[in-house]
């Protein structure tokens, strides 16, 4: 379980990402401190693109569910950001 917490604006937003390792899907569970609109994008270890997804998030508790079923197994690493690019965070995760 990765737990990752940032300032935006003066505001503080929690992450959890989990199940890590993950064979099907990935749960990101976020406490907005405003109404944003995120970018989830996910990378392979070469740093090529696999997942990319927008999401609208609620000041509040979020829960995103992203599906990582048809990903070979291995590491990968997940960011998201907002659409003003005032935060981003990213997690290394394995998918099996």
């Amino acid at each position: 379980m990765a737990e990752t917490g940032l300032s935006a604006a003066g505001e503080t937003n929690f992450f959890n990402l989990y199940p890590n390792p993950s064979a099907d899907v990935l749960n990101l569970d976020i406490a907005a401190g405003s109404d944003a609109e995120i970018l989830l994008e996910v990378f392979d270890v070469s740093g090529q693109e696999v997942i990319s997804q927008k999401y609208s998030v609620m000041r509040g508790t979020n829960s995103i569910i992203t599906d990582v079923n048809a990903l070979k197994a291995g590491t990968y690493l997940l960011k998201i950001r907002d659409n003003n690019s005032s935060f981003e965070a990213s997690w290394v995760f394995i998918k099996q």
